[in-house]
C-alpha cells in the first residue's frame, strides 16, 4: 500500500515512473480508472470482475514480471477448476488490454506474446417453427413478450434491456436501437433501425398493454426492480422446460430469428443489417 500512494503521489506531481517499478495491482487500478469514461458499462463490470477476483490475486509481483510463464500458469490454475474456454479468453484479454495500456502509457516497455486455448466449433443452435409456438405458448404472460421480441427482431439481450418506448416507432413499424446515456450498443454496426414485422409489433403492443397497468411508469420497454432488466435466462428455461424444448441460450434467439429469415429467402445482407453485424457471418 505504500508504494502505491508512492505512485500516485509522482503521478499527481507529473513525474515520471520506473517502468520496472510498476506493481501490477497498481497497473490494473490505473486500467480500470481508465475503462470508466472508455468502455460499455456491462464490459467495465466484466473487467471489474476479472481483475478483483482473478488477475491481483494471482499476478501480485511487478507489472514487468508477467511473462509467458507467469500467464501459462494462471491459465494451468484457471482451467483446472473447469472453467470454459470462452471465458479463460475473456480473462486472457483482460490480460492483454491492461498490459497494452502499461506500455501506452509508459508504465511497462514490453509484454508477452499471450497465447488462447483453442475453443471446440460448435453448431449454433436455433429453434425450429414448431419449437417457437411451444415456448412461446409455455411462457408466462409477463415473459412472452420479451421471448417473442427476440425470436422476431434478432435485437441482442443487452438491447432489449436498454430499449425504450421513444425507440420505438409504431406507426412506421420501426425500432431504434441506438446508445443512451449509460449504455452503448455492442459496436457501431450494433446501433441500426430494425423494420418489425407482425409479431414483433405483436409482442410490443403486449408490452404496452402490460406497461399502462404499472402503477410504476418507467421509460424502459422491459423494465425491473431496480432499472433494467438484469438477466431473462431463467424465464427462458422455465419456458423451455414447461414447453418441453431443449434449453437454449438467450443469444440463440438472435440465431432463431437470422435462420428464420433465411429460411423465408431474405437475403443474406438483408439479415447481415437487421442483426447488426459488420459480415456475413452469424
Amino acid at each position: 500500500m505504500k508504494r502505491l500512494r508512492e505512485l500516485e503521489t509522482r503521478l499527481e506531481k507529473g513525474k515520471d515512473i520506473s517502468p520496472k517499478k510498476v506493481p501490477f495491482d497498481f497497473l490494473c487500478d490505473e486500467y480500470l480508472r481508465w475503462t470508466q469514461t472508455n468502455l460499455a458499462p456491462q464490459t467495465i463490470r466484466e473487467r471489474v470482475i476479472a481483475v478483483r477476483a482473478h488477475l491481483k490475486p494471482f499476478f501480485s509481483g511487478l507489472a514487468s514480471d508477467v511473462d509467458v510463464r507467469s500467464v501459462e500458469a494462471y491459465k494451468i490454475l484457471r482451467m483446472g477448476k473447469n472453467i470454459s474456454p470462452c471465458t479463460m479468453n475473456s480473462e486472457l484479454k483482460v490480460i492483454s488490454c491492461i498490459l497494452k495500456f502499461g506500455i501506452e502509457n509508459k508504465y511497462i516497455e514490453d509484454m508477452p506474446k499471450i497465447r488462447r486455448v483453442k475453443v471446440p466449433k460448435k453448431i449454433p443452435r436455433f429453434l425450429s417453427a414448431e419449437e417457437i409456438g411451444k415456448v412461446l405458448a409455455a411462457a408466462r404472460p409477463d415473459v412472452r413478450p420479451m421471448l417473442q421480441l427476440l425470436m422476431f427482431s434478432g435485437i441482442r439481450k443487452g438491447e432489449l434491456r436498454h430499449m425504450e418506448w421513444d425507440d420505438i416507432d409504431f406507426e412506421n413499424r420501426l425500432l431504434h436501437v441506438r446508445p443512451k446515456d449509460t449504455w452503448r450498443p455492442k459496436t457501431a454496426n450494433s446501433v441500426r433501425t430494425i423494420p418489425l414485422c407482425e409479431p414483433a409489433i405483436g409482442a410490443l403492443q403486449m408490452a404496452r398493454e402490460r406497461a399502462e397497468k404499472r402503477s410504476v411508469k418507467s421509460s424502459l420497454v422491459f423494465p425491473g426492480r431496480k432499472g433494467p432488466l438484469t438477466d431473462i435466462r431463467a424465464s427462458l428455461n422455465g419456458a423451455c422446460e414447461r414447453a418441453g424444448v431443449p434449453h437454449i441460450h438467450v443469444h440463440g434467439l438472435r440465431h432463431t430469428f437470422g435462420s428464420q429469415m433465411g429460411m423465408a429467402g431474405a437475403d443474406p445482407f438483408a439479415i447481415m443489417k437487421a442483426l447488426g453485424h459488420s459480415d456475413l457471418q452469424m
